[in-house]
């Protein structure tokens, strides 16, 4: 049986740094490839402009695409659920699926985010970050 220390009701303000963290231990996975998660994260901010965790309910166009880039590289780069890699940036499986089906088609149909992508394969591959297979 595990236990908090507080309850998810108590406000943010209320809580004391040591609660936060423990209450993000619990929520996020633990990950034996943070490493990946976070070049990932790096490259695509500064390939994008946008970071993929900052603003996760705004639907702005270069958002989602920043997320959605994230999220197809984080399911093709490590051994995470859909479920896990949800999680990372708030967000459900379902939205992982779609993600992945959009990137795909978009590389397919359009110049600028077929550039995108492959800068950041490059930039992947110049770190030696290696895709599963």
């Amino acid at each position: 049986m595990t236990e908090t220390r507080f309850r998810i009701s108590v406000p943010r303000f209320q809580r004391s740094p040591i609660d936060t963290s423990v209450f993000y231990r619990m929520t996020v996975p633990v990950n034996p490839q943070v490493n990946v998660i976070k070049s990932l994260r790096k490259i695509i901010t500064n390939i994008t402009g946008i970071d993929p965790y900052i603003d996760q309910k705004y639907r702005g166009s270069r958002r989602v695409q920043s997320r959605q880039l994230f999220l197809y590289f984080v399911r093709k780069y490590t051994r995470l659920t859909q479920e896990e890699t949800g999680r990372l940036v708030g967000k459900n499986h379902a939205t992982v699926v779609h993600a992945e089906k959009c990137v795909e088609k978009f590389v397919f149909l359009e110049n600028d985010y077929k550039s995108i992508h492959s800068k950041i394969r490059e930039e992947l591959d110049r770190n030696n970050v290696k895709p599963l297979l």
